[in-house]
């Protein structure tokens, strides 16, 4: 975090935006800690101390952006949710550059292996690479683990300053068993502070930590730091045992020597750059939180074709492959335009309103140019927040600040060329009224020429002043002596403060034997390539510093190399890991809010600890993983697709089914079924002949042209009823017409007078990996008549299943338990 103040809001802090991260953290506490899926509205009233009217309000709205579902009183989170935590796992780009060391050291070493960062005086985990035993040793990306109950922890706090160091004490005074912590068993008395100062100062010394049956009886642990261009630790590695396979020593022998070889080209991968990938069109974007009353996925097109044949793999949508940045549907096809003719930006089209179960029915009437968060206030009326809505549309813009398309929540607030001459039209005529809509015309206008020059003017005119933005002019203040000064005198602070044994630790890892044998040689000289000796790098950065901020005042490039440089603390460097933030002007136009609108929801996120201030530049930092991410992260495929499954019975009124390809037939690995007297009963686990059955033949359909051909070349198929298709090459032109029109309906040919129809559901990468029905009576009504009533709601079911799979495994995956295509 940068050591110089934050200008305080000029006009306060986002309230709204404020008791809506109060009421998730609240909803993520009761999920984690109490293993809750459905909590009532009194418990929040209870657990954040704010009116009922006001946490109906906040409800109201956050499922409104499809973040929480409501089934009668009950409040659950939903995979949407985790766009929030996704947007900082990019903008870290932890994941990314050790993710693979992380499998290949796991692979190579036969133990699970796991990539910490600090968030305050805790530890939180964002990588992870499981072995899959009976006796299985795995955290959960986003817990929260007190650090001095792990190894990394004691890594990190060889960096702590001395108000991290008191309010470690403060929080061990107050909660001395760690009933505060879900993620770790309590202790059964309190531990001595001077147990963890001694750990500390031997992880200082020695350059790794271990954890010696610390989390829990029977788990060891041993972790090395992985340092950030300036020096700091940004994140720790770390392998976890059983007592039953290695005590700690032997853990130590058996692994610091393949970690120690692995470190330099982590550190490599951290401080590379992060690939260019292009922002996606609005097309590719798909929707966004206000999107699902379109019966559109996000991530999808939409427009002409998707009735009758399914597009096959999903355009880019980012990382989470979720929902548009902006806080409303994103320009052109599949944003504004219902879901019936794609066309973009005509008069009247819908702007969904209806919440995330809805279904496909109803939302709220926007013409060309209007904010749709203001849409949806005016519709919807007191009970929607329009601030809380913008301000977690800025903290999903963040996540661009990994380089990578600002899609972590998908690029839907710039404007493309698809976006239309009408938009642009009527963002100028809106920013000459007042200062525009600040939502889906406030991107396009902003990203047109005129508007770009009246906004580079009026930067220079704001830098000039000395005031605004922090991100902006504050920056350029900073830059300037008084910043210079006090931040080398701070930064020579905090390296005494936080690195105090660097001198010391550097020595002993020059020299630390046999335990670094393998890697301790390539690691020294990077180090000395890189640092020189810490008294020499230090004072090197102090004069690279002086430098590169004097540069920065004019040079973007310069000034955030000099933020580098600037000491960060621990946690800002493991957020940074090269990937240096998105100004202010960036987070406005990604998601089409006026500057100051964005500026106020940026200071409060820095406020409330879920991003920091850098220069110029804002970054999301660890907390917000706080926000849902770990129980929404352990869910399984069939967790992740019942409620939508439940939600398509009720629309309906028909049995659903979800089921895998298992060799020659279909297995049932998640089922909700209707309530009638006649109604379809089949368990899960239930196995059919694929051929015979409508997610047998989408499954065969999924599969490329010489497994289908493998698998077609060896049927043997049986009439199981009179009906049953039996020859060969007709089920081959069969599959081919249900992969050209995206669906199949059997009618009778598996039961006399059982009907279903299927679609494909496919993952992240389009790949089909399961099949979604609807089971009927044959009785019910004609075959065509199927296909026109419940294609549509199957189609739109599937959709939202796919955009939830591309969120929750968008940096890892899916939860424990059967995964995807299992």
């Amino acid at each position: 975090m940068s050591l110089g103040p934050v200008p305080p809001p000029v006009n306060g802090s986002v309230g709204p935006l404020e008791r809506g991260l109060a009421v998730l953290r609240e909803l993520a506490r009761l999920a984690a800690h109490e293993g809750r899926t459905a909590i009532r509205p009194g418990d929040l009233v209870r657990g954040t101390g704010l009116a009922r009217s006001v946490v109906d309000r906040v409800v109201g709205t956050l499922q409104q952006l499809g973040y929480v579902r409501l089934d009668g009183r009950d409040v659950g989170l939903t995979v949407r949710l985790m766009e929030l935590g996704n947007a900082y796992l990019a903008a870290s780009g932890l994941p990314a550059a050790l993710g693979p060391f992380a499998e290949r050291l796991a692979d190579g070493l036969d133990e699970s292996v796991s990539v910490a960062v600090p968030d305050g005086d805790g530890v939180r985990f964002v990588v992870q690479a499981t072995r899959r035993r009976t006796m299985s040793l795995a955290f959960r990306i986003g817990d929260l683990l007190p650090a001095e109950r792990c190894a990394p922890g004691a890594l990190f706090a060889t960096e702590w300053s001395a108000p991290t160091w008191a309010a470690w004490r403060a929080r061990r005074a107050a909660d001395p068993l760690d009933t505060a912590f879900p993620a770790v068993p309590p202790r059964h008395r309190p531990a001595a502070d001077a147990d963890f100062e001694t750990r500390v100062k031997e992880a200082a010394h020695d350059g790794w930590a271990l954890d010696d049956q610390l989390i829990e009886p029977g788990l060891v642990a041993v972790s090395v730091p992985v340092r950030d261009v300036t020096g700091r630790i940004a994140c720790a590695v770390n392998v976890v045992s059983h007592t039953s396979r290695h005590d700690v020593a032997s853990l130590r022998a058996a692994v610091l020597g393949p970690l120690g070889a692995e470190v330099p080209a982590m550190e490599a991968a951290l401080a590379a750059p992060p690939p260019p990938r292009p922002w996606p069109s609005a097309a590719d974007a798909g929707g966004g939180p206000f999107a699902e009353a379109s019966g559109l996925p996000p991530g999808r097109p939409s427009g002409p074709g998707r009735a009758g044949q399914d597009p096959g793999p999903r355009g880019s949508a980012g990382p989470s492959g979720a929902s548009g940045l902006s806080v409303g549907p994103p320009q052109g096809r599949g944003g504004l335009a219902g879901a019936s003719d794609g066309v973009a930006g005509t008069p009247g089209d819908v702007v969904p309103g209806a919440s995330a179960t809805a279904g496909a029915a109803g939302g709220v009437r926007a013409t060309v140019g209007e904010d749709p968060a203001r849409v949806a206030k005016r519709e919807l009326g007191a009970g929607f927040l329009q601030s809380l809505a913008r301000g977690l549309a800025v903290l999903r813009a963040l996540g661009a600040a990994g380089g990578g398309a600002p899609g972590e929540a998908g690029a839907v607030g710039r404007a493309q060329g698809e976006a239309g001459t009408a938009r642009d039209h009527d963002r100028g005529k809106a920013d000459a009224a007042g200062g525009g809509a600040p939502g889906e015309a406030g991107a396009v206008g902003r990203a047109q020429g005129e508007a770009g020059t009246a906004r580079d003017h009026d930067r220079g005119k704001a830098d000039a002043a000395g005031g605004g933005a922090p991100g902006e002019a504050g920056a350029v203040g900073r830059a300037q002596g008084e910043a210079g000064t006090a931040r080398d005198h701070d930064r020579g602070k905090a390296d005494a403060a936080g690195g105090g044994a660097r001198g010391e630790a550097g020595r002993a890892r020059d020299g630390r034997g046999e335990a670094w044998a393998a890697g301790g040689s390539a690691r020294g000289e990077v180090r000395a390539a890189r640092d020189g000796a810490p008294g020499e790098s230090g004072a090197a950065r102090g004069v690279a510093q002086g430098e590169g901020r004097a540069a920065g005042d004019h040079e973007r490039g310069e000034a955030r190399a000099a933020r580098g440089r600037a000491g960060a603390g621990a946690a800002g460097n493991a957020a940074e890991g090269g990937h240096g933030g998105l100004t202010l002007s960036a987070v406005a136009e990604a998601t089409g809010l006026p500057r100051a609108t964005a500026r106020r929801s940026l200071l409060t996120l820095v406020a409330l600890g879920y991003a920091e201030a850098d220069g110029r530049a804002f970054r999301p930092l660890p907390r917000v993983l706080e926000l849902g991410y770990a129980p929404l992260a352990d869910l399984t495929f069939t967790e992740i697709a019942q409620p939508h499954m439940r939600e398509l019975v009720r629309t309906v009124q028909e049995s659903a089914s979800l089921a895998v390809l298992d060799g020659g037939d279909i297995r049932y690995v998640a089922r909700v079924p209707t309530v009638r007297i006649m109604s379809v009963n089949i368990t899960i686990g239930t196995r059919f002949p694929a051929y015979a059955t409508s997610m047998g033949r989408v499954l065969l359909a999924g599969l490329d042209a010489d497994a289908r051909a493998a698998s077609m070349a060896g049927l043997q198929p049986e009439p199981l009823t009179r009906r049953t298709v039996t020859s060969v090459p007709e089920l081959v032109r069969v599959v081919e017409r249900a992969a050209a029109d995206g669906y199949a309906l059997v009618d009778e040919e598996l039961e006399e007078g059982l009907r279903s129809l299927a679609v494909p559901v496919r993952d992240a990468d389009g790949r089909v990996v399961a099949a979604l029905n609807l089971a009927t009576h044959a009785g019910r009504g004609t075959a065509e008549s199927a296909r026109h009533d419940l294609l549509p709601a199957l189609r739109a079911t599937a959709a939202r299943i796919e955009a939830d799979l591309a969120t929750a495994s968008a940096h890892h995956p899916l939860g424990a338990g059967e995964r995807v295509g299992a």
